[in-house]
């Protein structure tokens, strides 16, 4: 225990520790703009929060001189913990240019098929008329 106990420490140490209050900081602000509250994070230390699965899952901390400190670092791993993994995935590249106007050509030839779409000619006549 005791290693394991000195490894902690000394990770987080490692990581750069920050109190409750800076560490709340990064959180941003939540109900009609107010930050998180230091007591929040306090929180998440000990009793910790309850995961969708029945787990409780604590912030990493240590006590210096009675003062909660964490890190950066600690609070990512938290906030990464809770998240499901079907809410993250893979961002698709937007499309390019010509992607776009082939993609623009095809959804204009299946509206002008279903009787939806104007023709060609139909715009070609209405833009000289101008």
């Amino acid at each position: 225990m005791a290693d394991s106990l000195s490894e902690h420490v000394d990770r987080l140490v490692s990581e750069r520790l920050i109190g409750m209050s800076a560490a709340s900081k990064l959180m941003g602000t939540f109900r009609e703009g107010r930050a998180c509250h230091p007591s929040t994070l306090a929180r998440w230390c000990h009793p910790g929060v309850r995961l969708p699965d029945g787990q409780s899952l604590r912030l990493e901390y240590i006590r210096v001189a009675g003062r909660l400190m964490t890190t950066r670092a600690a609070l990512l791993r938290f906030l990464a913990a809770q998240q499901s993994r079907d809410l993250i995935r893979e961002i698709e590249p937007p499309r390019s240019v010509a992607e776009r106007r082939r993609a623009n050509a095809a959804a204009e030839r299946e509206l002008i098929e279903l009787g939806v779409g104007r023709s060609h000619r139909a715009k070609s006549s209405e833009e000289a008329g101008k």
